[in-house]
């Protein structure tokens, strides 16, 4: 299913609040590093068919973003996850993945930095 809000159409938003370089950016739209440096600098249609992708990582800046700032949530991105059966949340995305389990666990990572752990009522299950 696709996600009907165009996020390809709003770099200048994603990228404070997510500061991945252009190589990054690259990986996860699925062009070459020429296109994400056009994308990021107004050419939009270079990032149609990752809107998806996009949106997943608007879903991972909501959730980390009550615990960490942009270099933090790129951080994240590229750090392998246990979780992830150790690929990082990144590369997941990248290759056309679902993205849920990146999603739960960026929610899991901002629950344990609030304190929060398994046994507690407000743990995110889903």
């Amino acid at each position: 299913m696709s996600n009907p809000i165009p996020y390809w159409r709003f770099p200048h938003i994603i990228l404070p609040a997510c500061q991945l370089g252009d190589e990054d950016w690259a990986q996860l739209l699925g062009v070459p590093v020429e296109d994400a440096s056009s994308w990021l600098d107004g050419e939009h249609e270079k990032a149609i068919g990752a809107n998806d992708r996009l949106a997943a990582v608007v879903s991972v800046i909501v959730a980390l973003g009550h615990v960490r700032n942009g270099r933090g949530i790129a951080d994240w991105l590229r750090t392998p996850s246990s979780k992830l059966d150790g690929v990082r949340p990144l590369d997941h995305l990248a290759i056309g993945n679902a993205p849920a389990p990146v999603i739960l666990s960026a929610r899991h990572e901002a629950a344990r930095e609030w304190g929060l752990s398994e046994d507690s009522p407000w743990y995110p299950i889903d």
